[in-house]
């Protein structure tokens, strides 16, 4: 069964040689990778085919790659607390009211980047 990997970057995105190192030393197979573009930053979803992973693995996995910190110590209490839908990234934000406040946004041309540079030779980084 495939893993989404989901991460949140403030302000920039992580060199894709860091990503890859990553993928590499921890043996990450991925399938699809999608960038999109936030107020305070970028959203990237990783989908790897590595059904061995357990969560707590997911949330270190997820740290080192930089996602926001603040959000991963989440997530792990999350998983500790064994919380169904743990890995929470939201697409749109809205205020009390359910008023929109942002969302996410597609960048097609940072996803055929990342993509180019993680989906490689047999599906491994």
């Amino acid at each position: 069964m495939d893993k989404l990997l989901k991460l949140d970057f403030d302000d920039a995105l992580p060199d894709a040689n860091h990503l890859k190192f990553i993928c590499d030393k921890l043996d990450i197979n991925v399938i699809d990778v999608q960038v999109h573009r936030t107020v305070k930053g970028y959203h990237m979803r990783i989908l790897i085919d590595n059904p061995e992973l357990c969560d707590p693995e997911i949330v270190l996995i997820q740290c080192l790659m930089g996602s926001d910190k603040k959000r991963e110590c989440l997530n792990y209490l999350r998983v500790l607390n064994n919380t169904k839908h743990w890995n929470v990234l939201f697409k749109t934000k809205e205020d009390m009211n359910g008023n929109f406040l942002s969302g996410e946004v597609l960048d097609g041309n940072l996803t055929e980047l990342f993509k180019k540079d993680l989906i490689n030779r047999s599906l491994k980084c």
